[in-house]
């Protein structure tokens, strides 16, 4: 048993080195053990729990179809974690971005965000381009659409752009999504059902 300094009390199985230790509480709490309290390091690669840092930014996980008429209570509460930053509508999974980025504009707008930028990223060699990383620069949040998470996932994936949005989390910045752009947000993202 370790005594949580580094060094062990006696018993010949503790641990004493601290990474180890953290690696090991990293993983029991992903299993959904420990006490609730605290935070959970992210793996700086995903699938890597040996190297991990705090995170400092927020996830907002809407499961989709989210008011956009009447209270709009969990669009409102991404609109206050913005206030008058810059928020950047990543439209990258949707079919139809420009028309999506046009729904959600006057939305943030209407709910005080000053700053709405639009990201759409139409092919691998587009998230590797420095005017898209651009377009993240100085941003609060990042709102992700719906669409097919798949399309999302293969755009984005170990790109520049892919980099700049993790920066922009673990900076502090808040990370939201709806449907599709709920489910990339963990490390294992479910592509389709059966049908039913």
């Amino acid at each position: 048993m370790s005594s949580g300094n580094g060094k062990s009390n006696g018993n010949a199985k503790a641990k004493s080195n601290g990474k180890a230790k953290h690696a090991k509480r990293a993983r029991h709490a992903r299993r959904g053990g420990g006490r609730g309290h605290g935070i959970v390091p992210a793996p700086i690669r995903p699938g890597d729990p040996n190297a991990s840092v705090a995170a400092k930014g927020a996830l907002i996980i809407i499961g989709g179809h989210e008011d956009k008429k009447h209270e709009k209570l969990i669009l409102r509460a991404v609109a206050d974690r913005v206030g008058s930053g810059k928020l950047v509508v990543a439209t990258v999974a949707s079919e139809r971005p420009t028309e999506l980025f046009n729904d959600y504009e006057p939305i943030f707008r209407n709910l005080g965000v000053r700053h709405v930028h639009h990201l759409n990223v139409e092919s691998r060699e587009e998230a590797k381009s420095e005017a898209k990383v651009r377009i993240l620069d100085g941003a609060d949040a990042v709102f992700f659409t719906g669409g097919d998470q798949l399309k999302l996932t293969s755009q984005l994936g170990d790109s520049p752009t892919y980099e700049r949005l993790r920066e922009i989390f673990f900076e502090g910045g808040l990370i939201a999504g709806t449907s599709a752009g709920a489910t990339v947000m963990c490390e294992t993202m479910m592509v389709a059902g059966d049908g039913n």
